[in-house]
């Protein structure tokens, strides 16, 4: 037991691997991630990541959080909280996050 404080934790990988390809990336477009992500796990969908281009936000969840996503409250939150940071529109990858490590 190497009694590592994080053996628990989600995986976090560079902000950066959320921008699509071709787009810039800058500390705005890294923060803004960061923001989405923080405002997701902030309704207890863990493991989430957000994916940029442009104005879209492609939202991927664990599987396991989908059904509460499809709540109608929880969308609303979202898309009022995703317009707020002048994202206009928002896509869930139905596939569910892959390659998550616990």
């Amino acid at each position: 037991d190497l009694k590592l404080p994080n053996w628990n934790k989600h995986s976090s990988s560079c902000l950066a691997t959320r921008v699509a390809s071709g787009q810039q990336i800058n500390a705005e477009v890294l923060e803004l991630i960061k923001k989405c992500e923080n405002f997701l796990q902030s309704l207890d969908f863990w493991g989430c990541r957000v994916r940029l281009a442009n104005d879209s936000a492609l939202i991927e969840l664990l599987e396991e959080d989908f059904k509460r996503f499809a709540e109608r409250e929880t969308r609303l939150s979202v898309w009022k909280k995703f317009n707020d940071f002048k994202i206009k529109k928002i896509f869930l990858d139905i596939r569910g996050r892959q390659g998550i490590c616990l």
